[in-house]
């Protein structure tokens, strides 16, 4: 490969099983990460995961599209397999050597996401190969030495996200947890001067109430202002909200129903809102957080909407509820053939079931939705259930039924 004018490389190592700021399978797969490394924040440094996949078994990836077929070996750990060994470095951006930096003496661990508290100082966040632990750690750069400031412990596992975020302020941060039952956002704070001195303290619970954060979309230091992506009011939906830093003032930002998502600039200002339905494909609408007082009064213009579907005379589904033995409200929908009322109709049972995941929303369903109109003209009913162990429910509905 031709090297770019200015282009410094950083890092040395020439054995194939050292993946420095790269993403291996494990992380890329199952903890959705997509880059291993962060930029100091005045660009001086880079902070890197080295992922050492020597003792990670190898499996066969058949390309059966040629002629002659070509074999791929894949790093991929199976159930009880080795996983890579992890730590992280932090080099120079001018070059020179890594400085590794010492968290735990436990090799079986993940570090799934990290990043700076401030210059010479990182954050990182370590989870044990049961992932039913997750511990915060801070550490100073020039020395490599780290402390735990805050563990987060679950009975079953701790589901990862990006809701991490260390405020501008420099002495605090906003941590998300499901130890109340719901994944909630928590404020906590530390010395801005001496990060590594003691452990975060809990100033607050910021979210509370039966429905869960998906995301943290914006945060307006000024105001104390977070913008969030929850379920608030019905599981099955996603609505924007926000709420005072301190737990107070929480509001649904969002008007009718449905499924939203919105893409928000820096300053919270202004946000870009997809907006879909069971019945409706999405529309893209540029939106303000403070109407401007717009003929509908939601603050927000329709910049993009998907063709009218009238033409292929769709009929919508049903949303159902069905109670397990235990009494354990389970969600559905049901797709019924026109004219079938009173009659007995084949019927399509098409669940999921994995962890994390949720089959009955009020959202488009794509492709998904429109094989079961091609069923429901056919004269086939098709029901769609969510378990227990499936995503958006509060702990006694979820996995822990």
């Amino acid at each position: 490969m031709r090297k770019r004018k200015n282009e410094k490389q950083l890092t040395k190592d020439t054995d194939g099983n050292l993946l420095n700021g790269e993403v291996d399978w494990v992380y890329a797969e199952e903890l959705d990460v997509r880059s291993n490394y962060s930029w100091s924040p005045e660009g001086s440094q880079i902070v890197f995961l080295q992922t050492d996949e020597t003792k990670v078994p190898t499996y066969p990836i058949t390309d059966w599209l040629p002629t002659h077929p070509e074999v791929d070996h894949q790093k991929y750990p199976k159930a009880g397999d080795p996983n890579p060994i992890v730590r992280l470095g932090v080099v120079s951006a001018k070059g020179g050597g890594t400085k590794w930096i010492s968290l735990t003496a436990d090799t079986d661990i993940y570090i799934p996401r990290f990043g700076w508290v401030k210059d010479g100082v990182i954050w990182a966040m370590v989870l044990n190969r049961a992932q039913n632990q997750l511990d915060l750690y801070f550490a100073d750069v020039a020395t490599g030495k780290s402390r735990r400031v805050l563990s987060e412990k679950d009975e079953d596992w701790v589901e990862m996200d990006n809701n991490f975020q260390i405020l501008k302020s420099g002495d605090r941060f906003i941590w998300p947890s499901w130890r109340d039952g719901h994944t909630h956002l928590y404020l906590y704070s530390f010395d801005k001067a001496s990060p590594l001195a003691a452990e975060a303290k809990l100033q607050n619970q910021i979210t509370k109430g039966d429905f869960e954060v998906f995301s943290s979309e914006g945060l307006d230091e000024s105001t104390g202002t977070v913008y969030l992506n929850t379920n608030y009011g019905d599981d099955r939906q996603r609505r924007l909200c926000s709420v005072k830093l301190d737990g107070s003032d929480f509001q649904d930002l969002t008007k009718g129903t449905g499924t939203m998502d919105v893409t928000m600039a820096p300053d919270t200002k202004n946000y870009v809102s997809q907006w879909s339905s069971v019945t409706t494909p999405p529309s893209l609408s540029f939106c303000r957080t403070v109407p401007n007082r717009l003929p509908d009064g939601t603050g927000c213009e329709v910049i993009w909407k998907s063709n009218s579907l009238d033409a292929l005379h769709l009929a919508p589904p049903q949303f159902v509820d069905f109670k397990a033995e235990d009494g354990t409200v389970l969600r559905g929908m049901i797709f019924l053939p026109p004219d079938s009322a009173g009659k007995k109709v084949p019927l399509l049972n098409n669940p999921y079931g994995g962890p994390q995941g949720q089959s009955v929303r009020d959202a488009w369903g794509g492709v998904d939705y429109l094989f079961n109109q091609i069923l429901m003209r056919d004269g086939i009913a098709v029901l769609v259930i969510d378990n227990r162990g499936m995503g958006a429910r509060d702990a006694s509905l979820g996995r822990r039924s």
